[in-house]
């Protein structure tokens, strides 16, 4: 796991350096996370709710800050950015299990919510 999770890294750098695109965007688990969560609207077993898309294509229902749009274009919220949120987050834990420190992902250190705030994971 140790090797996989090195290969990955190793892989994400040179794709990185290669693109000029962010580390944790090169990542194929990160990619591969997001990919699957555009699909089925789901993060494994845990579903965002307001993102699953049923089979006429409309999503399941509507999160809070859908009723505010002002308040969601100000916030940037919606399905795509809670795809990259939760698979950044899953993979910032994987990695850190890893012994690894956070990479940036587009462009940005990750940052984790607490409440409607973000607080940094990176120094």
């Amino acid at each position: 796991m140790l090797l996989l999770g090195l290969m990955a890294t190793a892989l994400a750098a040179a794709l990185a350096a290669a693109d000029d695109i962010s580390e944790g965007d090169a990542d194929p688990l990160y990619r591969a996370c997001f990919e699957e969560c555009q699909r089925t609207g789901t993060l494994k077993e845990d579903s965002i709710k307001h993102c699953v898309v049923l089979s006429d294509d409309q999503p399941s229902g509507k999160a809070w800050y859908a009723h505010e749009p002002l308040y969601l274009k100000w916030k940037e919220w919606n399905c795509n950015s809670e795809y990259r949120y939760h698979c950044m987050m899953e993979r910032e834990q994987e990695r850190e299990e890893l012994g690894l420190g956070p990479v940036k992902y587009h462009g940005k250190w990750p940052l984790k919510r607490a409440s409607m705030f973000r607080i940094p994971l990176a120094p």
